[in-house]
């Protein structure tokens, strides 16, 4: 039923100069959920983006999109990719065991939008340049939080990410693997 589906899409671009260069990025996001059952309250979800790079680099223009102030942990709180220059699947399951009790599992699949174009940090700023590698895919990027619900205005919430490198980063700059623990309070007033 209707009643049990929520989505949320939406279409940003950037338009303008630079210097002796035009600016035109965008980025086409849409992030889908369906609760399956009443009872545990189970829900499966489904994000996608596509989020534009520079099509030429060293030509003047810009085509990177530039997300201003993105939040540190823009997709999850292993901060190793950013949004700009890369298209994203993000399937999801959620599950709310009781009124104090999460749980999400996630995994994000990433690739670069243009080869030309490299790897973003969260901040905006270059992580990895594209210009050794004609690989599109990324990596992916596994997680878990559990949260629980001290009251109304205190939650506590841990998580576990990793972070599997694909094509692109063993090629230009090896095979590690990252993982993050992490622990957070929140109080809401």
């Amino acid at each position: 039923t209707i009643k049990r589906f929520r989505t949320n899409t939406e279409l940003v671009v950037q338009a303008g100069t630079f210097g002796e260069g035009d600016v035109f990025a965008w980025t086409l996001s849409t992030e889908n959920y369906y609760r399956l059952t009443e009872w545990w309250k189970v829900t499966l979800g489904i994000k996608a983006e596509i989020i534009s790079g520079d099509e030429r680099q060293g030509d003047g223009d810009l085509q990177t999109f530039n997300p201003l102030y993105p939040r540190g942990g823009y997709f999850g709180l292993l901060a190793l990719v950013g949004p700009a220059n890369l298209m994203d699947i993000h399937p999801s399951l959620h599950l709310s065991i009781d009124k104090k009790w999460q749980l999400n599992l996630d995994w994000d699949f990433f690739w670069r939008h243009q080869l030309a174009d490299g790897v973003y940090f969260p901040s905006g700023r270059i992580n990895v340049a594209g210009n050794a590698s004609q690989e599109r895919f990324i990596g992916h990027q596994p997680g878990l939080q559990l949260a629980y619900a001290v009251n109304r205005f205190f939650e506590l919430e841990t998580s576990y990410f990793l972070f599997f490198p694909g094509h692109f980063l063993k090629e230009v700059s090896g095979n590690e693997i990252f993982t993050q623990f992490g622990f957070s309070m929140s109080l809401k007033f």
